[in-house]
């Protein structure tokens, strides 16, 4: 809070940094929006979770996070840039319709894409060409 408050982001009592959680399904719930700044990216599991929850995220296009976000439609992907993540930003917090639709986006591609039935079809397909 003291580095947010050196560069008079207001309120930075509205931050929160809660380093490691096992469980963090209750800060999701809690959450207007996710930001994944992630110079490189594994899995994007912390997108999905994210998306599950109906949360606008927005990323950098490292690792696969362009493979999981369509670009304005159900997430904001951007350039590894601060000016670029901070228009982003403050974007979805200025513009409640865009944050609406891009949040019913991300929970429907989650409902439709990320679910049991289609990763168990998808690694029966894997395993039918191994």
């Amino acid at each position: 809070l003291e580095y947010l408050n050196e560069l008079s982001l207001e309120p930075a009592a509205d931050v929160q940094f809660v380093g490691y959680s096992k469980n963090i399904y209750h800060y999701l719930f809690s959450a207007s929006l996710s930001v994944l700044p992630s110079r490189e990216e594994a899995s994007g599991r912390a997108i999905l979770e994210a998306m599950s929850f109906g949360l606008p995220c927005i990323c950098t296009r490292a690792g696969g996070n362009e493979e999981l976000i369509t670009n304005w439609f159900d997430g904001i992907y951007i350039n590894q840039n601060h000016i670029e993540l901070a228009h982003a930003i403050e974007l979805i917090f200025n513009s409640p319709k865009l944050a609406s639709e891009i949040s019913y986006n991300a929970r429907c591609k989650i409902e439709s894409t990320f679910n049991l039935n289609s990763y168990s079809r998808n690694f029966i397909n894997a395993i039918k060409y191994v």
